[in-house]
């Protein structure tokens, strides 16, 4: 991967959820016409090596003089290299690897690493009205599990050119499913690696290998189709099939928006729990390659459902609150679920390798979290060529770098941080990780 530095001192501000969300009640005064005419209108190459020529001059006498000079030349230059030296295999576009280090203990092992791997499902209504959104994130091992973060239809977000926070349903009838992403992904501070419209025809798809699953319904549910038909459901427990998982993810009149997400969210819990007890070869239905490779792979482990983080806004002549994100528990729980984040544009945030020199790789885990926590994006772990570094230290190639790598040395403990100038680096910070690493508790 390679991050061209970036000199615009604005561009750390995509990275920080805390900026994504704008709360004043005076910025969101201009929304009221907007969600009243939405609610009115809305229907329910290689290099060769070449040998030098041989010199025909004697070879002893030049270097009774030139090698002292080397040698000189030699002790000035160490520092320098021993800084950037790890970079110089990185930053090579030519060439054929030769050695390919499979073992991550071994000196020289290099990975790159790959954001975490995300899908937002946009649900719609079958008047093609968004009601809703999950985030479905993947646990990095083969083990499956993931979270599922749902959003109400009614969460402000601020995608970009909007002059104030506006819901999500907004975003989709005003620009489609683009404007609800750039919505959320400025919220998080990561853009998801795939998107996908779920339809009440697609999700009723996947569903219908295990239909018949149980569903406790906390009210009673009265809904009316684009088609005219009605479905109502009671109270209490019902088998779920296809006119069941439309009334649940469909919005009905007079419910406030967390309601309607709630519904959701236990509607996925359900089904995950079908899945993973089906005895059937192939539980989930087909309509999206995508959606059932994430499914089935959450379902595979220990799923999670969660709330995204936010508390109600009343808007005046509304009847039903907006809901405004909460930028502290956002940001913990997009670390939690989504530590290796896809950058909303390139240079939103420092890139990051981390390099293990002591061979102990107990070390790599907390120094990765505190790089996640800083905000920075791993790119490449990778060990020493020899193991042996004693001292830990920050080093990076950007002047607008500074405060994050001044915040991530403090947060390791205080470790040394160094500045050098190389022309286009293969990432912005390297961390080196010596034997006097002590993580903070």
């Amino acid at each position: 991967m390679t991050a061209t530095p970036n000199t615009d001192p604005e561009r750390r501000t995509l990275a920080d959820p805390g900026k994504a969300v704008v709360t004043p009640v005076d910025a969101l005064s201009p929304l009221e016409q907007r969600v009243a005419a939405a609610e009115a209108s809305a229907p329910n190459g290689q290099r060769r090596l070449r040998r030098a020529p041989r010199s025909a001059y004697p070879a002893a006498w030049p270097w009774r003089w030139l090698f002292p000079l080397v040698t000189l030349a030699a002790i000035v230059a160490i520092p320098i290299l021993s800084g950037i030296a790890t970079k110089a295999v990185l930053d090579s576009t030519e060439g054929v690897q030769t050695l390919e280090i499979t073992d991550p203990a071994a000196p020289g092992f290099v990975a790159l690493v790959s954001p975490t791997e995300t899908l937002l499902a946009i649900h719609v209504d079958d008047a093609d009205v968004l009601v809703g959104a999950s985030l479905l994130t993947l646990k990095g091992d083969d083990a499956g599990g993931g979270t599922i973060i749902g959003f109400p239809a009614e969460f402000l977000a601020s995608p970009a050119g909007a002059e104030t926070p506006e819901p999500l349903h907004l975003s989709y009838s005003d620009g489609g499913a683009e404007r609800v992403v750039d919505g959320i992904a400025r919220l998080l501070g990561t853009r998801p690696l795939e998107v996908e419209v779920v339809t009440p025809a697609l999700l009723s798809s996947l569903i219908a290998p295990v239909e018949g699953f149980e569903y406790s319904l906390i009210d009673d549910l009265f809904f009316e189709t684009a088609d005219g038909r009605t479905i109502s459901e009671q109270s209490g427990v019902v088998q779920i099939g296809a006119d069941e998982a439309l009334l649940i993810s469909s919005a009905l009149n007079g419910e406030p928006g967390i309601a309607r997400a709630t519904r959701m969210q236990r509607l996925w819990s359900a089904w995950m729990q079908a899945i993973r007890t089906s005895v059937l070869p192939d539980p989930i239905g087909g309509g999206s390659e995508l959606m059932k490779t994430f499914v089935g792979r959450i379902a595979a482990g220990t799923p999670s459902m969660q709330p995204i983080p936010s508390n109600p806004f009343r808007v005046e002549s509304q009847s039903q609150p907006l809901y405004v994100g909460l930028p502290d528990e956002i940001r913990e729980l997009r670390n939690t679920v989504i530590p290796f984040v896809l950058p909303i544009e390139p240079g939103a945030v420092p890139v990051v390798e981390l390099i293990n020199g002591t061979g102990d790789l107990d070390q790599n885990s907390p120094a990765i979290d505190a790089i996640v926590e800083a905000g920075g994006l791993l790119s490449v772990v990778s060990n020493a060529q020899v193991f042996g570094v004693s001292q830990s230290r920050v080093i990076y190639y950007d002047p607008l770098d500074l405060a994050f790598v001044e915040a991530l040395a403090a947060a390791m403990g205080g470790i040394d941080v160094q500045f050098f100038s190389v022309e286009e680096p293969t990432v912005d910070v390297v961390v080196t990780v010596g034997s006097d690493y002590r993580p903070q508790q």
